[in-house]
């Protein structure tokens, strides 16, 4: 090339991308191609200022022949014309960004050249359409549930997160770092601020100026931390042992990415005294065990047993001097993760010696977990220093040693063994044919749950105490298919889909380990006769008020009358013509309407809890119950919020279950809920129950009916498709390890180097019995990326694939009973091998080429 092509070339790049390829990739927005400079090229394949994806077929013609050169983003040739032609016709590929054609004579002088623009994204297109689908979804779900990301602002620099947790954070970067650019402010803002002996802090949250909850708990062991002139609270849940390890992941990911070598040496340091701490400080490393440690928690949730939670003042949070600790093997593995991790990077920066100190700790503390804590199909949820220790808790019949907890599908993918993958893989598909009928899936956080010690934070079957994650589907999917189980990790992804679908295309983090039948209680339902105030049609008859006041056509004349069954609860219903026009209660202050805005209602009765069917209008907070006992004490309770819903389109609350719905003349829709109320004194005579609307407000509280129930059941509305779902983990999280698990594991992309300069290709489709599919994975913050498509039909597989880089190791999941024949790489014979996995076969084999690669395989 001449030149004055090369500078053309160059101008043209800095025009349209400002500073190169790597910030084009990120805003492609420029529309190409441009018009050649001499008027005699011609991209006819495209429709002008059309994007050209990799892998596209490009046609680009002349009106004088000569001879064409094609480079890619970073100006390498990745294609040549066959001798002097009018045309030609080739693949996109190479580096992102702004490729370049050229036309010379037979001279080697310049005849014209063109520019055109390839760009890419994230994306899944399959025959049947079920992975696209999936992706769709999971990137729907992480960004659906709270936006995007957020922002914080310190010392003048603006950070953007994924969450403003680091843990949530990072692990929802395993995923987003396909679909976002902004990776390093999340290691950034938590090693800017890193404390003194190299803790790193475990969120960030904006504050007042004056004192609050945490400062009285954390300030102690300087737990927390006030910047930015008080305007956010840096916090350290201290029971957590997992943050510094999970502070280098971060690193490791973002640099990954970016592929920024100088800003992952500048952070090592940072690294290496967050793992110094993990391993040194007294709250974190066990003298005894040479491990890392931590307070008796559910796996790495932040919250301990109720035991260790009244030592410490009922902060469950908190540790101390007299903390009973233990080790929980899934902060070790973690450890071990983030040395071999810290090794890599360490390596790349020159730094040999500390790289292989920190490979040999990663060995060593491996050895040392794997004696103390597998039991020879999975690892023990918790062992503690102290042997007595279960003694002095209850736990009810929890047996500890034989609980399979989250950390063990995290160890999955964390360097453990071949044959400890498949004892873990083995227990969690035991493990679904065991599980409750009623469950979603065998993803347990913890199974079985803890009977005792943890029902202020997590109910049995619910969040951490055996609820169902996708956490654990995503970490479990994608060790599935590294181990020789890629039906199963097919079967998981379909799964999720199938969740997702239920919930109108929204994957949720968590779900119920169980829903359990409402108890069959005993039922007293309590007559309304003697109190109501109120008629059930619109109209206001010789002082007796209607319904709600809005005249005939507004009324409630459809409700069934006499005793019926509501949700399975009994309520007695006043019919008004043999009760002098009143068969209900409405309390309001609006007093030209006649209304009341208090009452009581007779019961002298014990009962466990209190069931009302009613409705509101016309107001947000709309009153109070008081139960008066028989020993002269009171409760009260305010119904507003959750407790009440609207007489026009009443919608499922969390203590408001629609459980009535009919039609009057001015609305189509109209219904009564029940809430339920429950009592603290169960014990306790109720001489009455007393009703009392809001002053000075025109709201209306329109009651229909109350029963005494003998115990706390769990109310359930018309619309059970909510039923399932649990809560706790941010769907962001959960849906990022599926996202993990159907691009790295299923479409068996892997960065073998930085911004897939090298890449591990192992597409498994044919687990999934598709027969042509596309898959790009990019990087959004540095414009890395792979693009393949995959055929296979009559005996023969052909790849196309395309890259940043010119390395790729490929791991051909091969059909099953089919042997390769042959192998060929753009057109010449390959060798290659056969890698068994359990009952998989792969073929593996090499490639160093840039631009377009083709795979031919025959069978």
């Amino acid at each position: 090339m001449n030149h004055e092509s090369r500078r053309n070339f160059l101008k043209a790049t800095s025009l349209i991308s400002g500073i190169g390829f790597s910030s084009f990739a990120q805003n492609p927005t420029v529309i190409f191609p441009i018009e050649s400079q001499n008027g005699k090229l011609f991209i006819t394949s495209h429709e002008k200022g059309q994007v050209i994806k990799p892998l596209d077929v490009v046609t680009i013609t002349t009106t004088e022949a000569g001879y064409f050169f094609i480079r890619d983003g970073r100006f390498r040739m990745y294609r040549k014309g066959e001798g002097k032609v009018n045309s030609i016709t080739f693949r996109a590929g190479g580096a992102l960004g702004n490729h370049f054609c050229e036309i010379r004579n037979s001279n080697g002088d310049r005849i014209d050249s063109i520019y055109f623009s390839v760009n890419c994204q994230t994306e899944i297109v399959d025959s049947s359409g079920i992975y696209k689908e999936l992706l769709q979804t999971l990137h729907w779900s992480m960004i659906g549930e709270f936006g995007e990301m957020s922002a914080y602002r310190l010392n003048g620099r603006i950070y953007k997160v994924f969450v403003g947790w680091l843990r949530d954070h990072t692990h929802t970067m395993k995923a987003m770092k396909y679909f976002n650019p902004n990776l390093k402010d999340g290691f950034d803002l938590y090693a800017n601020n890193q404390r003194e002996d190299g803790m790193i802090w475990d969120n960030i949250y904006p504050r007042t100026k004056e004192p609050n909850w945490w400062d009285s708990v954390l300030t102690k062991d300087n737990f927390i931390k006030k910047v930015e002139n008080g305007t956010y609270e840096l916090k350290r849940q201290p029971v957590e042992a997992d943050v510094e390890y999970l502070f280098v992941q971060c690193l490791y990911e973002a640099w990954k990415a970016t592929g920024d070598n100088a800003w992952m040496r500048e952070n090592l340091d940072f690294a290496i005294k967050a793992l110094k701490y993990l391993t040194t400080d007294t709250y974190r490393w066990s003298q005894k065990y040479q491990l890392v440690k931590r307070a008796f928690t559910i796996d790495t949730w932040n919250f301990k047993h109720e035991f260790d939670t009244k030592a410490t003042n009922d902060a469950n949070m908190l540790i101390n001097e007299k903390t009973d600790f233990g080790i929980m093997f899934g902060d070790n593995n973690g450890l071990i993760s983030a040395y071999r991790m810290l090794a890599e990077m360490l390596l790349v920066s020159g730094r040999k010696d500390e790289a292989n100190y920190f490979k040999q700790e990663a060995k060593n503390i491996q050895d040392r977990l794997d004696k103390l804590a597998w039991n020879g199909q999975h690892y023990v949820h918790f062992v503690p220093e102290d042997p007595q220790f279960f003694q002095k808790r209850n736990i009810g019949k929890t047996k500890p040693n034989e609980q399979l907890s989250l950390s063990n599908a995290y160890a999955l993918n964390r360097g453990i063994t071949h044959l400890q993958a498949l004892g873990i893989l083995n227990e969690y598909q035991k493990l679904r044919g065991e599980m409750p009928k009623t469950s979603v899936a065998e993803w347990y956080n913890i199974y079985p749950p803890f009977e005792q010690g943890f029902q202020k934070d997590a109910e049995k079957w619910e969040y951490m105490n055996g609820g169902v994650s996708t956490v654990v589907a995503g970490e479990l999917a994608h060790g599935a298919f590294q181990h020789g189980y890629e039906s199963y990790g097919v079967d998981i992804l379909n799964r999720t889909l199938t969740l997702a679908r239920k919930h109108n295309d929204y994957l949720h983090a968590t779900y119920k380990g169980a829903i359990t039948e409402s108890p069959i209680g005993n039922f007293t339902p309590i007559s309304l006769a003697k109190s109501a105030n109120a008629n059930f049609s619109g109209k206001n008859n010789q002082g007796v008020p209607g319904w709600n006041g809005d005249g005939e056509e507004n009324d409630a004349s459809n409700i069934p009358l006499g005793q019926h069954l509501f949700l399975g609860i009994p309520f007695q219903i006043t019919d008004s013509l043999d009760n002098s026009d009143k068969g209900c209660i409405v309390l309001s202050d609006d007093i030209e309407q006649d209304y009341q805005i208090s009452t009581a209602l007779l019961v002298s009765k014990k009962a466990t809890t209190i069931y009302i069917l009613h409705a509101q209008s016309k107001g947000d907070m709309i009153g109070m119950l008081t139960i008066r006992y028989g020993d002269g004490s009171t409760f009260t309770d305010y119904i507003f919020g959750d407790k009440i819903g609207n007489w026009w389109f009443p919608q499922d609350k969390d203590n408001f279950k629609v459980a009535w719905f009919g039609k009057n003349k001015k609305s189509p829709f109209v219904g009564l809920g029940i809430t339920q109320i429950v009592n603290p004194n169960p014990d306790k005579m109720i001489l009455s129950i007393e009703f009392f609307g809001m002053k000075n407000s025109k709201s209306r509280w329109m009651i229909a009916g109350v029963t005494l129930g003998d115990s706390v059941i769990e109310l359930k509305g018309k619309d059970t498709s909510k039923d399932d779902l649990s809560f706790g983990i941010p769907d962001r999280w959960g849906a990022s390890a599926v996202t993990y698990a159907l691009l790295e594991g299923l479409a068996g992309v892997k960065d073998a180097a930085t911004m897939f300069e090298r890449v591990k290709l192992s597409p498994r489709w044919e687990a999934t019995g598709e027969k042509e599919v596309s898959v790009t994975v990019k990087y959004e913050a540095s414009g890395g990326y792979i693009t393949y498509q995959y055929k296979y039909s009559d005996n023969k597989m052909v790849i196309f694939y395309t890259s940043t880089g010119t390395l790729a190791d490929l791991e051909i999941l091969l059909p099953q009973n089919k042997k390769p024949n042959t192998l060929r790489v753009n057109g010449n014979s390959k060798s290659f091998l056969i890698n068994k996995i359990e009952k998989s076969e792969y073929l593996t084999f090499s490639v160093d080429s840039l631009g377009v690669n083709k795979i031919d395989i025959d069978f």
